[in-house]
């Protein structure tokens, strides 16, 4: 769990998204006003996060597979 939390945070990050350090089991994106619009794209899209509205969304970091899912979800939410 920690290696695939470190590589998805790592890839958030490097792709200029918003997230925060984490030691637990899970990665927190400060989205602000944008987490409930993000976490009901990422639910279009087959991938649940939890949002706090007005202040972010957390990830639960899964399998290699479950976390590739939600990147590629972040990526179409990019795409204008």
């Amino acid at each position: 769990m920690i290696r695939e939390r470190n590589r998805l945070y790592a890839r958030l990050v490097r792709t200029g998204q918003l997230a925060t350090p984490s030691q637990a089991n899970f990665v927190w994106m400060p989205l602000g006003e944008r987490a409930a619009e993000f976490a009901a794209f990422c639910a279009r899209h087959g991938v649940l996060v939890r949002a706090f509205p007005g202040a972010g969304v957390r990830v639960t970091v899964g399998l290699r597979e479950e976390n590739d899912a939600f990147l590629s979800a972040v990526a179409r939410y990019r795409e204008p």
